[in-house]
């Protein structure tokens, strides 16, 4: 009983690694907003977390970013 509530506490609290990429689109405006403000990517990186308890390495943010706005493709 205790460990799948472990597992469920902690499926709740993590995003999967495949879903990295989903999570970061349903904070799109967000993100972009904070990065058209002049914030860094570890600013928009601490925001995920403390905000939506989001945690995502900063180069994934600026990846993300950059992909956003047009200047590399999705691969």
């Amino acid at each position: 009983m205790i460990k799948k509530k472990q597992l469920a506490e902690f499926m709740e609290n993590e995003i999967p690694s495949a879903n990295i990429q989903l999570a970061l689109k349903k904070f799109k405006d967000e993100i972009m907003e904070l990065h058209n403000s002049g914030y860094a990517i570890h600013q928009i990186q601490r925001y995920l977390t403390n905000t939506h308890n989001l945690k995502v390495a900063s180069q994934t943010v600026g990846l993300y970013i950059r992909k956003e706005k047009g200047k590399i493709k999705d691969e």
